[in-house]
């Protein structure tokens, strides 16, 4: 979906004259515009403001794209440390995402053995577990 979007900077959420949205504590601005955005879509049934904290929670927020974010690049394969390197998270904060939406599904644990036995990292316990010589060709253990 992004290849085909037109580019407006270096950054895939950027203001209308294509410089990236800046957020501290005091900027609501980029709330507001998702709000008015997802509104006018239909997604909300009334202003967000006359909502109730229950129907809030029921519908999208603009946080939610960073935890999709992190589950999809965690069921490609990666890893935690990798994953807040893209989104920004703390690893407490990614992990509690995971934790919360991940499914652990069969493919996930096939995938991770697969890894592991194909680990460099894990030869030499792979070697010792399917019995074959861990010291090498031609080597005694002395």
């Amino acid at each position: 979906m992004l290849d085909s979007a037109p580019r407006q900077g270096p950054c895939i959420l950027t203001r209308a004259d294509g410089r990236p949205w800046f957020t501290d504590g005091s900027d609501k601005e980029l709330s507001k515009q998702w709000r008015a955005r997802m509104q006018a879509a239909g997604f909300y049934p009334r202003p967000f403001d006359e909502m109730t904290k229950a129907e809030k929670a029921e519908h999208l927020h603009f946080n939610d794209l960073r935890g999709t974010a992190v589950t999809m690049l965690a069921e490609a394969g990666n890893a935690i440390p990798l994953i807040c390197s893209i989104t920004g998270h703390t690893l407490q904060s990614a992990t509690r995402i995971l934790e919360k939406y991940l499914a652990r599904t069969s493919a996930m644990s096939k995938a991770a053995i697969l890894a592991f036995e194909n680990s460099p990292a894990t030869a030499f316990a792979n070697r010792l577990q399917t019995g074959s010589n861990p010291l090498g060709e031609g080597k005694k253990n002395a």
